[in-house]
C-alpha cells in the first residue's frame, strides 16, 4: 500500500507536534531538577560542602576556609600513587603556608585502615591537616572513583581543576596553585 506525499507530511507533521507537546509538558525547571545542585563536581562549580573530622582532632568545615585557595586531595595508604605524591603536597603545604592556600588531605578512611593511614603519615612526616572519611560520604560526594584524585579551588570557592590520577609533581603542583593565587 502506497502513501501520498500529502499524508506522509501529514504523518510527519503529527509526529511533531506530538513531540513538541510531549516536551512542553514533560520539562522541569533547571532549579527543580537534582534540588538545585550540580550533579557532579566539575570546574566553573562550586564543590559540595564537606565537614570532617581531622586525623590530629578535631573538626574541619569547609566554610572556615572561604576566601582561600584549597587543594583537596583524596588519598588511601594502600594507593602507590598517593603515597607518591605526598612529598610534593607536603613540600606545597610549606611553600604557600603564609599565602591563603590550604592543602588537605582526604584519606578514603572507608576503604583504608586508620592505623595504616596514621602510620604513614608519621612515618613522612606529613603536617597538612588529613580529614577522615570513615564513612565515605566526602568521596561520594566528591564522585571520587579514583584514588588519588585532586581538586583545586580557587578564593572565589569555584573549582578550577580535578586531576584524577597521579603522582602530581611537585612542578604542577606549584604551577597550578601560584596560578590560582594569581587569580586564574
Amino acid at each position: 500500500m502506497s502513501t501520498s506525499p500529502y499524508h506522509r507530511k501529514i504523518a510527519f507533521l503529527t509526529v511533531l507536534f506530538l513531540l513538541a507537546v510531549f516536551i512542553i509538558f514533560t520539562r522541569m525547571p533547571a532549579d527543580q531538577i537534582g534540588g538545585g545542585m550540580i550533579q557532579s563536581p566539575r570546574e566553573g562549580f562550586y564543590p559540595p560542602n564537606f565537614s570532617s573530622e581531622l586525623m590530629a582532632g578535631g573538626v574541619l568545615d569547609q566554610k572556615t576556609l572561604e576566601g582561600k585557595v584549597i587543594v583537596l586531595n583524596f588519598w588511601a595508604s594502600w594507593c602507590p600513587p598517593c603515597k607518591a605524591e605526598m612529598p610534593a603536597l607536603q613540600a606545597a603545604s610549606i611553600e604557600f603556608a603564609n599565602q591563603d592556600v590550604v592543602i588537605l588531605g582526604v584519606n578514603a578512611t572507608s576503604q583504608d585502615s586508620l592505623a595504616d593511614a596514621t602510620q604513614f603519615i608519621k612515618e613522612n612526616g606529613i603536617t597538612f591537616p588529613i580529614l577522615l572519611d570513615s564513612n565515605g560520604q566526602i568521596n561520594a560526594d566528591f564522585q571520587v572513583n579514583s584514588l588519588p584524585t585532586t581538586f583545586f579551588i580557587g578564593q572565589d570557592g569555584k573549582i578550577k581543576q580535578i586531576i584524577v590520577g597521579g603522582p602530581i609533581s611537585e612542578t604542577s603542583l606549584r604551577t597550578q596553585i601560584e596560578a590560582l593565587i594569581g587569580g586564574y
